[in-house]
């Protein structure tokens, strides 16, 4: 096929009008018109009359491939040619000129090691002040391989990045980001490692793995040991081959060789040295052993001295009470709990446990207390003890125990023992000051014939007053009469006077002449020189007799109401025992009712002021 000749083409005539210097546009198939490319001068502009350079584009912009600066010569051997710049300008107003200026940023890639076998470049950020055309290099640029460079006059001067982050770095010094010249940021041994800070971790690394550092100088010995964590300038300083150590804080830990240690806090641990599974939470808590196990101190200055030890708080003005359940603890321990039920062991119940594990019979438990410091070694005993002592068959002692023979360590000897049915053995004396409410009562002794093999037992006279009793024997004069004198304070306790007498040895009347007076009282028999037996009883009447006297009978208080001393006496069960749960319970709840409305009075007065 030929190609048409002019003459078989049609000639179309176009209508429209256009601008001078606007590139015209095809407004329809024979109209034309202005579009939006204006070019003059050699410039072209993009929606604009007044374009200032090549291309002008007045608008936003989309590139749907790539936008390139090409350099504006090639290479020689001589020298490299950097690209053209990609610009950022502003407009800032001088006072001075009394004009407007453009301050402008810019980024062009530089030429780097030109006329080599590794020929390579660098992007750097520039500046070119009041539309002027010289270009201030900032000191700003990236690397080829991604490294950042800062100016000198930089916030963080001389950082460099020397490594990818999660690359071995094995070599002392070889760190993947150095501030100053000094590591920075490394991971010497394996990317399983993290150090951060100057001279953090070392660098001696050889098979440690897991292991991290923050801080001047923080686990700088370290060469084999694994998962070890310290923060702090210092902490884990002498540590070389021990693992699974957590230290946190200035110096913490600082000479542990020993594993499983925890220290928290400045200085803590610092005498812990060959010690393993030891934990110190406080500022200058510590060890005052180098070799613990097991040993704990919380609080600071708090110092542990044993191994399987727990120490909380320190000495002299470090000393802490211990509250749980309450935020102001009133003494060493203070266990507080405001909770409606009543049942022991259940949680939250302000209760103290003790098991011994082991079980069985003649498993103990106990709660020692010393008066004075204590002298520990195979014979040490406390000064005092309640004991917990299983007698078998899930029945339990309490024994209190105190130390004898008036010296440290003389032997701890029973002075109270509580059985499981509630009989109760004191060694020594009993004085009451209160009064003594019984069932029935006796004395125990043994037997005066018999004593190794009986025991003999006498009750109590009782009386529905508060009695005293007096007797005695006397022999009447030849006048058939006997003159008793009581002692000075008998009219004093007595009053209420009451007698008895029994002639002995042969019949004769006996009758008392004249009652007591002046703590003298008279007895006159029918013959002379008569043997008289007399009891006079008398009815208390000192201050706390007159104050405490004791009523003979009383209805029972409501809670107490169907219960009994001794049900088994009277067919009931244990649950109708005085003292059961259900009556317990409704003294308690008017007790809880009192000290909720003052916990929420304490509260109200807070929230006044």
């Amino acid at each position: 096929m030929s190609a048409a000749s002019p003459a078989a083409i049609p000639q179309a005539t176009p209508t429209g009008s256009g601008t001078t210097d606007f590139i015209p546009l095809w407004t329809s198939a024979t109209a034309l018109g202005n579009s939006l490319l204006f070019q003059t001068g050699g410039n072209v502009g993009i929606n604009t009359k007044t374009p200032t350079e090549t291309l002008d584009v007045n608008g936003n912009s989309i590139f749907r491939g790539s936008f390139q600066l090409p350099p504006g010569h090639d290479a020689t051997t001589s020298s490299g040619f950097e690209s053209h710049s990609f610009q950022f300008q502003a407009s800032s107003y001088n006072s001075s000129t009394k004009a407007s200026t453009v301050q402008a940023f810019g980024f062009r890639a530089e030429p780097l090691n030109n006329n080599t076998t590794s020929p390579s470049a660098k992007l750097d950020l520039f500046f070119i002040p009041n539309g002027g055309s010289q270009f201030i290099d900032t000191g700003f640029s990236f690397s080829s391989t991604g490294i950042v460079t800062f100016a000198s006059a930089q916030t963080f001067p001389s950082l460099t990045l020397t490594g990818p982050i999660f690359a071995p770095n094995s070599a002392a010094g070889s760190a993947i980001l150095s501030v100053g010249g000094q590591p920075f940021i490394a991971n010497y041994g394996s990317n399983s490692n993290a150090f951060l800070g100057p001279f953090a971790g070392g660098g001696s690394e050889t098979s440690a793995q897991d292991d991290t550092a923050v801080g001047l100088n923080s686990s700088e010995s370290l060469t084999i040991g694994v998962s070890n964590t310290s923060v702090g300038a210092f902490s884990l300083v002498s540590n070389q081959t021990a693992s699974r150590n957590s230290a946190f804080g200035f110096d913490a830990l600082s000479n542990t060789t020993g594993s499983n240690n925890t220290g928290l806090g400045a200085f803590a641990g610092q005498s812990n040295v060959a010690g393993t599974n030891n934990i110190f939470i406080g500022d200058e808590t510590d060890a005052l052993s180098p070799n613990l196990t097991n040993a704990i101190a919380i609080g600071t200055a708090a110092a542990v001295g044993a191994s399987n030890s727990m120490v909380l708080g320190g000495t002299g003005s470090f000393t802490v009470n211990v509250g749980v359940g309450t935020s102001a603890p009133q003494s060493m321990l203070d266990l507080e709990s405001n909770v409606s039920s009543q049942t022991l062991g259940t949680p939250p119940s302000p209760a103290i446990t003790l098991t011994n594990l082991e079980g069985g019979a003649d498993s103990k438990v106990s709660i020692d207390f010393n008066t004075s410091a204590p002298t520990f070694g195979a014979s040490y005993n406390p000064s005092a003890r309640i004991l917990a002592f299983d007698t078998g068959g899930f029945t339990d002692e309490i024994v209190f125990q105190a130390n004898q023979n008036a010296k440290v360590n003389g032997g701890l000897t029973d002075t109270m023992v509580i059985s499981a049915n509630g009989n109760v053995e004191v060694i020594g004396n009993l004085k009451v000051d209160g009064m003594l409410m019984k069932s029935s009562g006796s004395f125990k002794i043994d037997d005066p014939i018999d004593p190794g093999g009986k025991y003999l037992s006498h009750s109590f006279v009782e009386s529905p007053d508060m009695m005293n009793i007096y007797n005695g024997n006397v022999l009447t004069n030849a006048k058939g009469y006997a003159v008793v004198t009581m002692p000075a304070w008998f009219e004093a306790l007595n009053s209420d006077f009451r007698y008895q007498l029994t002639p002995v040895g042969q019949f004769s009347q006996a009758m008392i002449s004249s009652e007591i007076k002046d703590r003298k009282f008279t007895i006159r028999t029918s013959k002379p020189h008569v043997k008289v037996s007399w009891m006079v009883t008398g009815i208390r009447q000192d201050a706390w007799a007159q104050a405490h006297r004791i009523p003979t009978e009383e209805l029972k208080p409501a809670n107490e109401q169907g219960h009994y001393m001794h049900p088994e006496l009277f067919g009931a069960g244990p649950d109708q025992a005085v003292g059961a749960a259900p009556a317990r319970e409704a003294t308690d709840a008017k007790k809880n009712v009192k000290k909720d409305a003052k916990m929420d009075a304490k509260y109200e007065n807070a929230g006044a002021q």
